[in-house]
């Protein structure tokens, strides 16, 4: 099979490129993360073709985020970037890079170059992801998201998962602040499509319940809260 050819690549080629970025591959799928490293590390010390170069740090930034060192992540991914500074996609997952490292204004510059370049669906998932997380960031620093939640109100869609839950939790804040309780609810209806049991999505809905003087629908809201435990 694809190891024992792997394997057999490595005896024949034990300084190829080639040989050495899948027998990494099978290393990472095994779980020898340090193996992996140490391969990659290997072969990108010799002259690599361009193409070859790319997939072995791709795959060296994957291995580093795994093992949470974000820094060495970080410059793997920028050495692509010097290799190939026009591949959008390389942008895109530089962007997604950043928006978990935490520097969302670097992962939106990063991703809105990536768009310059090529408009692409995970260009854009990344664009909103960040928007999401920064805009979450905001509210919970300031109590004040409205720019970030409506950049990612416009860019996300159902099928998006984790980032529309997030953009709908956002938006029903915005709206429960300006009092358009009726918004809100169905804003925080959209997070429920997604997840049921989004606490701060809960207790929102019985503040808005309590304010209308519903508070037989509030005291289950938070009843329900509390049977499920509750999840951000």
């Amino acid at each position: 099979g694809a190891r024992a050819a792997g394997a057999t690549a490595i005896k024949l080629a034990p300084k190829s490129p080639r040989a050495l970025l899948i027998w990494a591959r099978m290393q990472k799928a095994d779980g020898d993360l340090d193996g992996a490293e140490k391969t990659l590390s290997e072969s990108l010390a010799r002259p690599v073709p361009p193409k070859l170069a790319l997939g072995s740090l791709e795959l060296l930034s994957d291995l580093y985020e795994q093992t949470g060192d974000y820094e060495a992540a970080g410059e793997a991914y920028r050495r692509q970037l010097e290799i190939a500074p026009d591949a959008a996609w390389t942008k895109g997952n530089y962007a997604g890079y950043l928006t978990r490292k935490g520097d969302f204004d670097g992962a939106i510059a990063m991703a809105k170059k990536a768009l310059a370049q090529m408009d692409y669906g995970a260009a854009h998932y990344a664009l909103a992801k960040a928007h999401c997380a920064k805009g979450e960031q905001e509210l919970w620093d300031r109590g004040d998201a409205k720019d970030e939640a409506l950049e990612c109100a416009k860019r996300v869609r159902p099928q998006s998962g984790e980032i529309y839950e997030k953009a709908s939790y956002l938006r029903a804040v915005l709206l429960a602040q300006d009092a358009r309780d009726g918004e809100a609810l169905e804003a925080l209806d959209s997070v429920r499509t997604v997840n049921q049991r989004h606490l701060l999505a809960s207790l929102l809905r019985a503040q808005i319940f309590e304010r209308a003087q519903r508070f037989e629908d509030a005291a289950a809201v938070l009843e329900d809260a509390r049977e499920f435990g509750g999840e951000r």
